[in-house]
């Protein structure tokens, strides 16, 4: 856990975008964009939601030259619902290389966008529990995104002041 948090910390420290993934009409599929959109009313200066369409913004994102990205995504890993993760770029390639649920591959994406020799990509990761159709978040994964709303909080560097949070 202590690696995770000087990662965390090296993220936070430099200019970095958050991009979030995923569906909202398909369970903890969406938790990516609904992070993605907390940390915007949050006053998060670089905010992308490409939701479930991130091939169509990977050349806005390469160019933007972010010290970090970070991808915030539902994924399969082994855990239980809503258990985290934070992988640096390399290890999405390992793990995600091709299967997806997006167009492109995350592994695929990284890769495509770290090739600006800039950027340093992450993923934050949430282990999904259900996707159904029109279902909302599972209670772990709720309860994993309050928590990460808590540790985003207490590390604003990347955010403008706001009443909202």
């Amino acid at each position: 856990m202590r690696d995770e948090l000087r990662d965390w910390r090296r993220i936070l420290s430099g200019r970095t975008c958050f991009v979030g993934l995923g569906n909202v009409e398909a369970g903890d599929d969406g938790f990516g964009v609904l992070m993605a959109q907390y940390l915007r009313d949050c006053g998060f200066e670089d905010v992308v939601i490409p939701g479930v369409r991130l091939e169509l913004y990977l050349t806005e994102l390469r160019d933007m030259a972010r010290s970090n990205l970070v991808f915030l995504d539902s994924v399969d890993f082994e855990g239980t619902p809503g258990d985290i993760v934070l992988l640096p770029g390399e290890e999405i390639r390992g793990r995600f290389p091709q299967v997806t649920t997006h167009r492109i591959s995350l592994g695929t994406a990284a890769m495509w966008i770290e090739s600006n020799g800039v950027t340093t990509t992450w993923l934050l990761g949430v282990k999904c529990g259900r996707t159904r159709h029109a279902s909302q978040l599972s209670e772990p994964v709720r309860d994993a995104m309050e928590t990460l709303k808590r540790v985003f909080m207490g590390n604003n560097v990347n955010r403008m002041e706001s009443s909202i949070c």
